[in-house]
């Protein structure tokens, strides 16, 4: 059987998240918004109870950190300037004018936004795992029992950049309830969290492999862990992408 792993995130809670380099634009292309602010570019990677998680990661460059904002009633126009009443949503790249600080939460939390401009799109997945994550998490919830802590392992998983892998495990977070941490199996060997005896006592391990997407689709390979004798999962399911977006339906669960 595969190897499975896990992920990330509260590690970076400790640390802090600093703030985004911005810059003024040299050019009249953001019309629609005021010419005397200060800019943030990031594509948005979910939209979680009206806030709005984005990062800097633009063409496959990892260049800053996750942000979230509340669109509320900011003006929002498209990528001529003018005004549009459409739902942004994730894959799109906006440019927000702010005050230039960003609150050292994790993740940021960008301060007095005041307009916001649709200036492309660039597709992104973090939704779609996000969802399948959740999935598994809630599939055999006998194994959840008591549990304080989710470790989330992503590194073998090629269709996410870093920052949406944190964004995916920020979600997970808000959505369980349960901290999650960036572990793998290893890891929690080494920290004493698991011992010989191969039981997770305080928490729950969720692993997903992937191969990359090609065209249109990709499978995946998922499994949550407790115990040798606690785990449950699906191996090589075909995720396909539709009219309605993303799906992936595993025909075999195994159970252990």
């Amino acid at each position: 059987m595969k190897r499975f792993l896990t992920m990330l995130l509260v590690l970076l809670l400790l640390g802090g998240c600093a703030a985004v380099p911005s810059s003024v634009p040299e050019e009249p292309a953001r019309s629609g918004l005021e010419q005397t602010a200060i800019f943030f570019e990031g594509r948005v990677l979910y939209d979680l109870d009206g806030v709005l998680v984005l990062t800097e990661q633009i063409d496959g460059e990892e260049k800053g950190e996750l942000l979230t904002f509340t669109l509320g009633d900011l003006p929002l126009t498209d990528e001529n300037g003018k005004a549009t009443d459409r739902t942004i949503q994730p894959g799109d790249i906006l440019s927000i004018a702010y005050d230039g600080s960003v609150l050292a939460i994790w993740p940021g939390l960008l301060s007095g936004p005041t307009a916001v401009q649709i200036i492309g799109h660039e597709e992104t997945l973090a939704p779609f795992y996000a969802e399948q994550l959740m999935d598994l998490y809630e599939k055999d919830s006998g194994l959840n029992g008591e549990i304080q802590r989710i470790s989330l392992d992503l590194t073998a998983v090629s269709n996410l950049g870093e920052m949406e892998k944190a964004a995916v495990g920020y979600v997970l977070w808000c959505e369980s309830g349960i901290e999650v941490f960036q572990e793998t199996i290893e890891d929690l060997y080494e920290q004493g969290f698991v011992k010989d005896g191969g039981y997770y006592e305080t928490g729950v391990l969720l692993s997903l492999e992937d191969s990359p997407v090609e065209n249109g689709s990709f499978t995946m390979s998922a499994m949550k862990w407790r115990s040798g004798l606690g785990a449950v999962g699906y191996e090589d399911a075909r995720a396909n992408r539709t009219a309605n977006g993303w799906t992936c339906v595993p025909e075999a669960w195994f159970i252990s």
